[in-house]
């Protein structure tokens, strides 16, 4: 499997990655969540930057995305704009999507982006192409936020979310049961065996809760860790996500381990 690294940070091999989000809506919120960043609870900060609000003029953005990057110093900053349909604060068209990104793109401003490909962005592959042109790796997500598809239609989501070009496919579902639950896995299990690249599969609400923890053995690369508040039903405070993730250093049992006893 290929690996992407950032800093001090590589994913695609050894232990589960925490990505702690920034959810405030402006830059007094912004930096108030910075200064509650737990020492060592993030590899990665995630900055929403569709709870901005109102969302700034470009000059006044660009100036802030500079500040945060500054303010994280070698902590990896994946910058994502979550649109309504998929979970987010705005419509997509609230903001020129692709032209923010690039920009940000441009100034080297963020070491992840996050591009959406199934909310009707016009030629996704060739924004991700883009965006890695200038270095960013990408993130392509798809976030099903009422339920979770059967395994056929996960599968086909997963090949569409690698096949774009990006470097780490993400897809996050609702799950509502414990068969929601055991779909998921199973998926993640599968898509495992034969991955090319790092990915990243999520159980949003209570019944996805393992999920977030059980990367290690299921493949997913990253879990994602609140700090006041969650991006997403489900999501443990980050201190208490590192702190249980910390507790799993021997897993996954290799196939061939005796059973513990």
């Amino acid at each position: 499997m290929r690996e992407v690294t950032r800093n001090h940070l590589t994913l695609g091999s050894g232990p589960v990655k925490v990505a702690v989000p920034l959810l405030g809506k402006n830059r007094e919120e912004l930096f108030a969540e910075l200064r509650l960043l737990p020492d060592g609870a993030a590899d990665l900060v995630e900055w929403r930057i569709d709870c901005l609000s109102p969302f700034p003029a470009e000059t006044e953005f660009l100036a802030l995305a500079r500040e945060v990057k500054t303010a994280l110093g070698t902590i990896p900053l994946l910058i994502t704009f979550r649109s309504l349909t998929e979970g987010g604060k705005l419509p997509l068209d609230a903001v020129d999507y692709t032209g923010i990104q690039l920009r940000l793109a441009e100034e080297k401003i963020p070491d992840f982006a996050d591009v959406e490909l199934f909310s009707g962005l016009k030629a996704p592959a060739s924004h991700i192409a883009a965006l890695k042109a200038h270095g960013i790796p990408v993130i392509a997500s798809r976030h099903f936020f009422s339920e979770t598809p059967p395994a056929e239609v996960l599968f086909e989501t997963l090949t569409a979310l690698r096949d774009s070009g990006a470097d780490i496919p993400k897809l996050a579902v609702m799950t509502k049961t414990t068969e929601d639950l055991l779909t998921l896995l199973s998926v993640s299990a599968a898509w495992k065996r034969g991955a090319d690249r790092p990915f990243v599969l999520i159980g949003m609400g209570p019944h996805g809760v393992l999920s977030r923890i059980s990367g290690s053995e299921f493949g997913s690369c990253l879990s994602f860790g609140a700090l006041r508040e969650s991006s997403a039903p489900g999501q443990l405070p980050a201190r208490e996500l590192r702190h249980i993730l910390s507790l799993l250093p021997e897993y996954p049992v290799p196939d061939t381990a005796e059973p513990r006893k």
